[in-house]
């Protein structure tokens, strides 16, 4: 079966205009397109009503619709009367005011390369190492098991970051701060854990085998650190999203450093057993369920209805097979009971589902959105009892 090669996102104009509605001296936002290279978000202001200033992570590319609205960006304001278009590079400060009811279409682009690292290599998310020989079928079980933890950080990771700046594009401060709060207990918690397990046991070893790289393990380490501590310091939505995605790349550096050459190194060397150091590493290391430690934070509107962000979704199509169960796995302990997420599989993933099911029997209700023939479309929904 051939791969989808493209996606109908509106029929027309008006059917656009449909996906989000104008609301009464509302900014609000949807999410209708996510694909490689492309998030395409439907953004509605109503007449008066100001997307206050803020920056975006990637570059962006912002469409007027119908109406007429006032992008101010770099010192001058550009009238976005229908059919307008204006590109906006990633952290540049711009903000959006409507002079009618305004129908627009906002486009966030790849990831910004940084000026240190401009290869697509440093924006990359994690992969596995095509090859790392192991010299017994220990440390083979022990390679096995570090590539499937890792790839659960990355999942848990883009489902957190996922939700920061899903609340964030919506302009929702409440929400956003909260998302916030629950990625920081994660990263101070489960992925602390890690990163500390894998330095004391990996990291000893590996000064012996490789200075220079052990260096490197520690300074990408020491990134990740000061990352999360940015996200806790910054006071807004706009700028914790712009955060929550250096943070990404942070940890998906340090991941793939670990795979692409801690790993093979540790491996080669006969002075060590992988799987005596892995078995150290997992005794103090644990995955957490976002469920089981925190509790959802709910954000009231002023009228008393409680908003429900769209569901974070992940596309296991492009996670190299091998470690797609893995990334599932990670994505899932992060959502946490009463909430959800959407998973579009390149077939139907019953194998998957059992194993979910296996590993938390009765946490998650699944419900089919789509059934092929090019994706299949879940909603996992995670139905354990609120804490407290």
């Amino acid at each position: 079966m051939e791969a989808a090669t493209h996606t109908l996102v509106t029929k027309n104009t008006d059917d656009a205009q449909q996906v989000r509605p104008v609301e009464k001296g509302k900014v609000k936002t949807r999410r209708v397109f996510k694909g490689p290279g492309v998030t395409m978000i439907r953004l509605t202001i109503d007449s008066g009503a100001v997307m206050t200033e803020h920056t975006a992570a990637v570059p962006i590319v912002l469409q007027s619709i119908s109406g007429n609205a006032v992008i101010e960006v770099g010192g001058e304001r550009i009238d976005m009367s229908a059919g307008a278009i204006v590109h906006v590079d990633a952290h540049v400060p711009h903000s959006v005011e409507a002079i009618t009811p305004a129908h627009l279409l906002l486009l966030l682009l790849e990831r910004a390369p940084s000026e240190k690292a401009k290869t697509p290599e440093a924006i990359q998310e994690p992969a596995r190492s095509d090859v790392v020989l192991a010299s017994t079928g220990a440390d083979a079980a022990a390679i096995e098991a570090v590539l499937n933890r890792h790839a659960e950080v990355s999942g848990a990771l883009s489902g957190y970051a996922t939700r920061v700046i899903d609340a964030a594009s919506a302009g929702d401060q409440g929400l956003a701060v909260g998302t916030r709060i629950e990625l920081l207990a994660w990263c101070s918690g489960p992925l602390a854990d890690l990163l500390d397990a894998e330095a004391v046991h990996f990291g000893r070893a590996l000064r012996e085998i490789d200075e220079a790289l052990a260096d490197r393990v520690v300074h990408e380490r020491d990134a990740v650190v000061a990352s999360s501590l940015r996200v806790a310091d910054v006071q807004s939505a706009a700028e914790g999203a712009a955060e929550v995605a250096g943070l990404r790349v942070h940890v998906g550096q340090y991941l793939r450093t670990y795979e692409s050459r801690v790993l093979p190194a540790l491996a080669q060397s006969k002075a060590t057993s992988l799987a005596t150091l892995w078995a150290n590493v997992e005794a103090k290391t644990s995955t957490v369920a976002a469920g089981e430690a925190h509790p959802p934070t709910d954000h009231v509107c002023e009228c008393g209805v409680v908003d429900e962000p769209e569901l974070p979704e992940l596309d296991v199509r492009t996670v190299p097979h091998a470690i797609r169960h893995a990334t599932v796995f990670g994505a899932l302990d992060a959502v946490h009971a009463g909430a959800g997420m959407i998973l579009i599989a390149p077939h139907d993933p019953l194998p998957l589902l059992a194993q979910i099911e296996q590993r938390t029997p009765g946490r998650f209700e699944v419900s089919y959105l789509e059934r092929g023939p090019q994706a299949w479309r879940l909603q996992l929904s995670n139905t354990a009892p609120h804490d407290g």
